[in-house]
């Protein structure tokens, strides 16, 4: 259960980056990346090195 707690955290941290560097609403964002938030999602572990 931690593992989802940590994954979830990372995803919403990283449309919140991503939206503010671009000058973005998160929307737009989440929207854009679509379909690979799923694996941002699953594959938290890896990318958070």
């Amino acid at each position: 259960m931690m593992k989802n707690n940590n994954a979830l955290f990372y995803t919403c941290s990283l449309i919140e980056f991503i939206s503010r560097k671009t000058k973005n609403h998160p929307k737009d964002v989440i929207h854009h990346l679509g379909d690979d938030l799923e694996r941002i999602y699953y594959y938290e572990d890896v990318f958070s090195l």
